[in-house]
């Protein structure tokens, strides 16, 4: 059902969480329907406060107004979205999507492929309030993304029914549930779902983390364990990628700068602070490995070396291993691909501090043009940037449509 006010299109749509209210804008030339923020769960506070997210029991009776960003999950430190509001009732999902008109039966529409996006941001922060991501959804594909508990809210193990831990991830489960239920009325399809994110790590760095638990009912096994007992679902396609300089973006969590003067004994003391953080460690082995043929009187040099190994330890091996694994187990049954990111927008450079030597390609540099930042702010992007986010967006909603990127 469209409605029209002023020069603004209203488009409404029943879902089990009630009557949703979004608008029509037009992106690229394309006109797209958007949904922000649709609650599709409880709020998670009170008794529910560290507990498992319960689904809406019975629809809201008004109509909800999906038509504005709501409240991010909260978080610290929150100066790194000063335009945005926290709260811990903050569980919502939205929705891009060129086609709502399966809600007619009557019309024969074919259903849209759906990417289903997870922020990042280490577990304890970020937000899908913080970034446009309309572009991706002009590509003949579904978009839709979710909030979740973060940090201490999100990760909290009281080895309890009312803190189990990881319920971050158990709010992740319940939005795809939910998008997985209700898709079908934004026009897309519920059995072709591809689910995508980045930097949601294990956030070791974090000192204000519960970190996510093993052992429990949401993880029962690690990765490893996984691969080595055949205990995992192997009948998906993957992509998984790096940056080039993963580690340069840590450096300061570890106490290495990225400008001054940095000695050795600087990068030593930081690397037994990466060994209390990850536990037995061979510090002399890695000094070695790390710090050979490095000009030791070299600031620049001994940061982009510490930049080195904090890349290979929090990214860039685990990801490669991970889809080796993934890959070597299905016996080439699926589509696994590994990428690296060899090139940098200015724009995304200037806004991450990685614009200062030595921090080479950082971590996430993909990210503007998966999104389609260059065409959303054309001005401060040039024409390579423009083309290699139209290859990149291509990509990966091939991978959504078909399983694979070419």
């Amino acid at each position: 059902m469209w409605r029209q006010t002023g020069e603004q299109t209203y488009v409404d749509v029943k879902t089990t969480s009630g009557v949703v209210r979004g608008q029509t804008i037009q992106v690229l030339n394309t006109t797209l329907n958007v949904f922000i923020g649709i609650p599709y769960a409880e709020p998670p506070v009170g008794k529910l406060r560290f507990a498992k997210p319960e689904p809406i029991k019975t629809p809201i009776k008004d109509i909800i107004d999906a038509t504005k960003p709501k409240d991010s999950c909260t978080q610290n430190p929150m100066q790194f979205f000063p335009n945005l509001t926290f709260s811990e009732n903050c569980l919502y999902v939205s929705i891009w999507t060129t086609n709502v008109e399966t809600n007619n039966p009557s019309k024969d529409v074919k259903l849209k492929p759906v990417m289903f996006y997870i922020h990042g941001g280490g577990l304890s922060g970020g937000s899908v309030f913080s970034q446009d991501i309309s572009v991706l959804a002009t590509k003949d594909v579904v978009f839709a993304s979710t909030s979740y508990r973060l940090g201490q809210l999100g990760f909290l193990y009281g080895d309890r029914e009312d803190a189990p831990g990881n319920v971050g991830f158990y709010d992740q489960l319940l939005a795809l549930n939910w998008v997985r239920d209700n898709i079908h009325v934004f026009g897309g399809d519920r059995d072709q779902i591809t689910i995508f994110g980045g930097s949601a790590e294990f956030n070791k760095y974090s000192k204000a983390m519960t970190y996510p638990v093993l052992g429990t009912d949401f993880l029962p096994i690690s990765a490893q364990k996984a691969f080595h007992e055949n205990k995992f679902n192997s009948d998906v396609d993957i992509i998984a990628g790096i940056a080039t300089n993963e580690g340069s973006s840590f450096g300061i969590f570890f106490g290495v700068m990225p400008f001054g003067n940095t000695t050795l004994d600087d990068i030593k003391k930081a690397i037994n602070t990466v060994n209390a953080d990850y536990h037995n460690l061979d510090v002399n082995k890695l000094d070695e490995f790390y710090l050979k043929n490095i000009d030791t009187t070299n600031s620049l040099a001994l940061r982009e070396a510490f930049y080195e190994l904090l890349g290979d330890l929090i990214m860039k091996c685990p990801t490669y291993y991970f889809a080796k694994q993934f890959a070597t187990s299905v016996q080439n049954r699926k589509n696994i691909y590994f990428y690296q990111v060899t090139y940098m927008s200015k724009p995304y450079a200037k806004q991450s501090y990685c614009d200062m030597p030595g921090m080479g390609i950082c971590h996430c540099a993909e990210t503007d043009f998966v999104f389609g930042q260059p065409f959303i702010t054309p001005d401060i992007y040039t024409e390579v940037d423009r083309q290699f986010s139209l290859d990149v967006m291509n990509m990966w909603t091939n991978f959504a449509k078909y399983g694979y990127i070419i």
